[in-house]
This record gives structure tokens, sequence and C-alpha cells, in this order.
């Protein structure tokens, strides 16, 4: 095996200062980023007061810790936890399973009436009905509104989702053993 020096590369001063205003531009961008989560962080800790008298700090002048306090005790903090738990569990599994058994049947190479299955999941790839003929849809034709099913449905089967398990089918299939 060669063994190869590794040769330092030489930069212009035109590159250095280059590099220089490219990290100020980046390290800009981060520090805008992060000032507002910075600021609900810091807010946190910050007394009601402080909160209305100042309108931006980094730094609270008291610490306090009211406002853990308020959502521990409140307890919905997590009623909400467990719903997104729920939601997140469920849905994914919900949508593996549809995923999955639309991207099996797609994967093969002699299933009748593919490429007319395959026409309407690229469709609805494509073009999609819209936000407020969704919510019209779950709320008043099939009534779901305030369910889990509200959230689980319309993302029941996602077609780019359905396109990357198909081809892993694909290439599954055409792997030699």
């Amino acid at each position: 095996m060669p063994k190869f020096k590794h040769a330092l590369v030489k930069r212009s001063r035109m590159d250095m200062f280059a590099q220089v205003i490219i990290y100020i531009i980046v390290g800009s961008f981060a520090l805008i980023t992060l000032l507002p989560f910075i600021y609900i962080f810091a807010g946190s800790f910050a007394t009601d007061r402080e909160l209305i008298e100042r309108p931006f700090f980094l730094f609270p002048k008291t610490i306090s810790f009211n406002a853990y306090k308020y959502i521990f005790a409140n307890g919905d903090i997590f009623r909400g936890l467990r719903n997104s738990l729920i939601v997140t569990v469920v849905g994914t599994t919900i949508n593996m399973f549809f995923s999955t058994t639309l991207a099996y049947p797609l994967s093969r190479p002699y299933f009748k009436g593919k490429k007319a299955l395959f026409a309407m999941v690229l469709v609805s790839l494509l073009f999609s009905a819209g936000m407020v003929p969704n919510y019209l849809l779950i709320a008043n034709i099939l009534r779901l509104k305030n369910t889990y099913w509200a959230l689980w449905l319309p993302g029941a089967i996602n077609m780019f989702n359905m396109l990357i398990i198909m081809n892993y089918f694909r290439r599954w299939r055409s792997r030699p053993t």
C-alpha cells in the first residue's frame, strides 16, 4: 500500500479574505437564527414583571422558576406529550403499513394493472387538492373532527415514501444471491 505525503495547499490572501467573509456571513445567520431561541429560554427564567418591562434580554436580572412550576403543576404538558407520542407512533405505523402494502405489488414486474395504479400514484404525488378541501373532507364528510383519525388518515399513505420503498423492493428482488 503506497504512502502519500499530505501536501499543504497554499492559499492566496484573496482566498483567505473570502474565507473570513464567508465565516462572518454564516456566523451572522447562525446568530440571527439562534437569538429567538435564546430569548425564549432566558424569558422562561425571568419574572412576569421583567418580561413586561424589558423588551429584549439574553440574561434575566432575577432568576425565577415560576413558569416551570406552573407548567408542571398544571399537567397539560404531559397530556400534550402523550398525544404527540400516540400520533407519532400510530401514524408512522399506519403510514409504513399502507406504503409497504402498495409498494410491494408495484415493484413486481408482472403485476396486472401496474401501469394504471402507478399513474394514479404519480398523479396524486404531483397534484394535491389543497388544505381547505382536505379539511372539508375530514371535518364535514368523514366527520372526524377532533379525533386522532383526523391526524392519521391524511398521512396514511405518503406517495414519496411509497416510491422509495418500491425502489428498495426492486433492488432487493434484482440482487444476486
